[in-house]
């Protein structure tokens, strides 16, 4: 396939900026500030009229959380553990489930349901303490979440299934996977100057369009790694000056090694761009999923 070549510096404010300057808000925490006190406790501490919550995943990190309000408006999300980041999130009003990972490793943290009330206010409608006690250091980092969603029937995964068939390691994987991904998307310049805040990754269209942002590169190269039980953080954060997502992965010696896909998809022959992504130093992750 012929690669569209994209100058680094163009992909920063092209891609990242459109990506994260739209959706800021919606990672920064502070814009979803609650407009009131935090609800009473139900007596039943994983529901109330206005959300369900199923912990049945919690010692892997994941949860999975419902709004039953009935409300019209915009639903958050927020995750924040004791003394870390909050983490906010979209959920739709559906009545249908999302599932989040609760990344900020063993702990306390509090779950929250916000209705959106005027401009930047949010109302909480739910709250809930867990406490984290993984089974896995790295178990969030191997499951489905909104951020890298996929099953086992998943496009992401078959092809996953299909690329790794016959590997014994995690570092082989690892880089056929990350090979594919980087040989086979081209960036997609038309969804960048046009994404919206809130936008999720469909990791199958991603595949099937054969083009994406930063942000689907890193979900789909996380989504097919994680289907394969290779444990992976999609990373989003700083590359240099700019916002960006990308991938670690296990370095093979209980650390994390830095991939960026979409990086070397279209620059593997500027060795000015092969020495930044080579350098972890150039790279400040802010939140993992």
């Amino acid at each position: 396939m012929r690669k569209k070549r994209i100058l680094f510096g163009a992909l920063i404010l092209l891609g990242i900026s459109a990506l994260f300057a739209a959706a800021l808000p919606f990672f920064s925490g502070d814009p979803q500030a609650p407009s009131s006190p935090s609800p009473e406790p139900s007596p039943d501490p994983y529901s109330n009229e206005y959300a369900q919550l199923d912990v049945s995943s919690l010692d892997e990190g994941v949860i999975q959380v419902r709004y039953i309000g009935g409300a019209p408006a915009r639903v958050k999300v927020q995750i924040t553990k004791s003394g870390g980041t909050d983490y906010n999130y979209d959920l739709s009003n559906d009545e249908s489930w999302e599932s989040y990972a609760l990344t900020e490793g063993d702990g306390d943290y509090v779950l929250q349901v916000l209705e959106h009330q005027q401009e930047n206010r949010y109302r909480p409608v739910f709250s809930c303490p867990l406490t984290l006690a993984l089974s896995d250091p790295a178990a969030p980092f191997r499951r489905s979440n909104q951020f890298v969603c996929f099953d086992r029937d998943s496009l992401a995964a078959s092809l996953a299934a299909e690329l790794t068939e016959g590997l014994e390691t995690e570092g082989e994987k690892i880089e056929t996977i990350f090979r594919y991904v980087t040989e086979n998307l081209t960036y997609d310049s038309d969804r960048s100057a046009t994404v919206e805040a809130g936008y999720l990754p469909d990791v199958d269209d991603v595949l099937t369009r054969g083009k994406g942002i930063c942000f689907d590169y890193a979900a789909v190269m996380a989504a097919m790694l994680r289907s394969q039980g290779v444990a992976c953080k999609l990373a989003v954060g700083y590359a240099g000056k700019e916002y960006h997502a990308w991938v670690e992965v296990p370095d093979g010696k209980g650390g994390w090694a830095l991939k960026d896909p979409t990086f070397v998809s279209a620059n593997q022959d500027d060795p000015k761009v092969m020495a930044f992504v080579s350098t972890p130093e150039n790279y400040k992750a802010r939140f993992y999923y």
